[in-house]
């Protein structure tokens, strides 16, 4: 949506004590945009009451369609969206940490799998090094697997991240 880019611009300008820009009304946006606007708003509906009853109430529902956002990061990472999805909240993260997680990717390989840093042995999605990887994948319950399987890759990250007792973000560069 065509406001959003100005409206993050206007935010990151603010100062801490400045308040933040009004998003767009419904009125200012284009058809398209105002339609995708409008389908977000929750909807009112009355249900009458049931001809069985003798009391005369009546039932309210909210009814709220959700548009489904748009891709964040490069194709070559959001096609592990699914597996990063499934690791992280197997591991009890939330979409927050799906989309840390797919923008860390992002900067440390790109999405691709094969990823070898040249002044490293920093390997595979998540760029691990790979005199940690067999001990990291064998506890995050992927023994043998090889740092450059991203399904390994994605869930040994996960693990690292969220569930592993030193674990945490601070194991990338990138954050």
């Amino acid at each position: 949506m065509r406001w959003l880019l100005p409206a993050l611009l206007a935010v990151a300008a603010c100062a801490p004590d400045d308040p933040l820009p009004s998003p767009p009304t419904s009125s200012t946006l284009p058809s398209f945009e105002r339609t995708l606007a409008e389908q977000a708003v929750p909807t009112p509906t009355t249900v009458p009451p049931s001809s069985t009853t003798s009391t005369t109430t009546s039932t309210t529902t909210t009814t709220t369609t959700t548009v489904p956002a748009p891709s964040v990061f490069r194709d070559a990472v959001e096609q592990w969206r699914p597996q990063v999805t499934m690791a992280v909240t197997h591991f009890g993260g939330d979409q927050d940490d799906v989309h840390r997680f797919l923008r860390i990717m992002q900067c440390e390989s790109g999405g691709d799998p094969d990823a070898k840093n040249p002044n490293s042995s920093a390997s595979g999605l998540m760029q691990h090094l790979t005199r940690y990887w067999p001990d990291r994948s064998e506890r995050a319950g992927r023994a043998g697997a090889d740092v450059f399987d991203p399904d390994a890759n994605i869930w040994v990250s996960a693990w690292l991240a969220l569930a592993a007792p030193e674990g945490g973000w601070q194991h990338w560069v990138c954050r």
